[in-house]
């Protein structure tokens, strides 16, 4: 498909991609034929029960399973060991419903109202059609114009580093200092493996990565610009598992910069657009845009103790700032500038009217779909190799793209933007945050993926959304000693220093005391996810949500390992919205995560017990049975 002008940009194809994978409730003009019956409203929510099914449930409780699928009298009996796939999501699971609409309830026996279980439509609808049952024709008609799963993405966090830009130019914080009053964003997006920094420079002027020997004065108020600051260089640590996925993530961004090397820009162009006299539609092609860096050789880190997150047993938990490349969160910012294409599209028109040749296209040129322009208008194809432009306002510059950047407004776009994530410690000669670190790097991709629908997730009898897991995975860094040498070390007093055991050693005699190396922690950064649930004030439909981010773990054989509250986060949501479109959503909807893997292993069975003790923590009864 071609856009016009601009909208053929990297920025505006992504955003239409995001945009186009928020979900958002279906709208009917009129209800299907069937629903009359199940609901009041001419136009409902689709992810909300009706009306007439919540007045029987409990405060809190917006989601269950309320339709029925009829069976013909004569139909074949539906055997479990023979059940037919429906669609789902990465994570595997059959039960999956792009609404709460496509769920039913239905007998596999027919005839045997009294037994009943738990399908979707798409179960549902190709069982029916396999086996000749048609006589749903309403359930039927509904299952065809259910929708594929499709993922999720959070809001992009590119634009709200570039809102926080603008408003360093209006004067509203000062450009380029960490810990400001107001805090960069919140980091919500994956980044690949490959693209993780494989260096880490951290400041740290209050003395935190010792953990155990972190400043203990009343300085923590003062700004960064007149506390000394303190830097450690650290390395990106690995594992098998987690070289195996840079490896394949490196593959997969070398093959699509392969593609795009390989292809054409088409832009496409209206009569009258930006201006133009041009009375014809106006096809352009060009060369790919310079690629993407395929890896990121440093970044830096900027940690405080009073940012503190959480603290455990064993392990702190700190908000830090992560300053890493612009491109590598807002993305290619490289572009042509549309009015210099029209301009050289001009001298080109004019050179082929004068030799006849203006209709003329080249063999490979890319065909036109009729749906892109009308067809009564003539259209000319012209290839151009315009200079490549910077939206963020480098290098040299046309004249139109100079002229956004002259005003109060302009400048250049720094070279490094910073975002919020969560860095955690470990208490010296602990274990359990490089097993974290390496579970997380084991962990399925669909583990960090919001999709849209929902899943009925055993024992479990009502629908809960299909959302991430767990936190996103940043790495996993540890001090370099091979730059120890370059970096300010800390000097041990009195009491950091350990005395050899020698029980004969008299106060004449005693050795000088034998001062410590200094412990830095390592660091695992990950994604900030909230803070940790109160199970006794989320409502039905959130206790059942948190829950059934065990039960997937379970599914896939992970046992966490510490079944608690405080390793449950919760935020609001949702994450596609913008923040402040979280806090005044309606109804308030949020988002869970869990955390804490330090303990976890991943079995080659189905932990049941873990199940046991998660409905326990989350009162919800005992265990269901009854889907298909």
């Amino acid at each position: 498909m071609f856009k016009r002008g601009f909208l053929n940009s990297e920025k505006a194809r992504k955003t239409m991609s995001t945009e186009d994978a928020v979900p958002k409730p279906p709208t009917v003009e009129k209800l299907p034929d069937g629903l009359e019956s199940v609901v009041f409203e001419s136009n409902p929510d689709f992810h909300i029960a009706p009306p007439n099914v919540l007045q029987g449930m409990p405060p809190g409780k917006t989601r269950t399973v309320f339709r029925h699928w009829p069976r013909d009298p004569k139909g074949q009996v539906m055997q479990k060991e023979r059940a037919i796939q429906g669609k789902m999501t990465p994570n595997g699971y059959q039960l999956w419903g792009e609404t709460l609409y496509d769920f039913f309830r239905t007998t596999p026996l027919p005839g045997v109202d009294g037994y009943s279980m738990i399908s979707t439509s798409s179960k549902l609808a190709t069982w029916m059609r396999e086996h000749g049952e048609l006589s749903a024709t309403h359930e039927l008609e509904w299952a065809e114009k259910e929708k594929e799963p499709k993922q999720i993405f959070p809001c992009d966090v590119g634009r709200l580093i570039r809102d926080r830009e603008a408003d360093a130019k209006r004067g509203w914080l000062a450009p380029g200092s960490p810990f400001s009053k107001r805090a960069p964003p919140v980091l919500e997006e994956r980044i690949p493996h490959h693209l993780l920094p494989k260096k880490l420079i951290v400041h740290d002027p209050w003395n935190t990565l010792s953990v155990a020997h972190a400043d203990d004065d009343d300085d923590e108020d003062i700004a960064l610009a007149d506390k000394p600051d303190v830097v450690h260089a650290y390395r990106l640590s690995r594992s098998k598992a987690g070289l195996r996925k840079c490896e394949e993530d490196a593959e997969r961004a070398r093959k699509a910069a392969e593609e795009e090397a390989a292809s054409t820009v088409n832009h496409l162009y209206m009569p009258g657009d930006y201006g133009t006299s041009l009375s014809l539609i106006l096809h352009v092609t060009t060369p790919p845009l310079p690629p993407l860096p395929t890896s990121v050789d440093e970044a830096h880190v900027y940690i405080r103790r009073r940012d503190l997150c959480g603290e455990g047993n064993h392990s702190i938990v700190y908000l830090v700032e992560w300053e890493l490349p612009r491109w590598l969160l807002v993305g290619r910012e490289e572009t042509f500038c549309d009015q210099c294409i029209l301009k050289m599209a001009e001298v080109e028109i004019k050179k082929r009217h004068e030799a006849g040749t203006l209709y003329d296209r080249s063999a490979d040129a890319s065909p036109i779909s009729s749906l892109d322009c009308p067809s009564d208008t003539p259209i000319v194809h012209v290839e151009l190799n315009p200079k490549v432009q910077s939206s963020a306002g480098r290098g040299e510059l046309c004249e139109h793209f100079q002229a956004r950047f002259d005003g109060p407004l302009g400048g250049e776009a720094p070279a490094t933007a910073r975002v919020v994530v969560c860095a955690k410690l470990s208490r010296q000669f602990d274990t359990h945050l490089p097993r974290e670190a390496s579970n997380y790097q084991l962990f399925p991709d669909w583990f960090f993926e919001h999709w849209s629908g929902y899943n009925v997730v055993k024992p479990l009898q009502d629908p809960t959304p299909c959302g991430a897991i767990v936190p996103n995975f940043y790495g996993y860094y540890v001090p370099d000693e091979s730059e120890a040498a370059a970096v300010p070390r800390f000097s041990p007093t009195a009491e950091d220093s350990q005395l050899p055991p020698s029980p004969r050693a008299s106060d004449d005699d005693a050795p000088e005391p034998v001062l410590p190396k200094r412990y830095l922690s390592p660091i695992l950064l990950l994604e900030y996810c909230g803070k940790q649930i109160e199970p006794d004030e989320l409502s039905i439909d959130d206790r059942q949500e948190a829950t059934s981010l065990f039960l997937h773990m379970s599914r896939t054989g992970w046992m966490q390992g510490s079944i608690a509250a405080r390793n449950v986060l919760v935020q609001p949501g949702p994450l596609s919205e913008w923040p402040l479109g979280r806090m005044v959503c309606r109804p308030p909807k949020n988002s869970f995560r869990l955390i804490d893997f330090g303990r976890a292993v991943k079995l080659d069975r189905w932990p049941e017990e873990q199940d046991s003790q998660v409905m326990q923590l989350f009162d919800l009864g005992p265990l269901g049975r009854g889907t298909w």
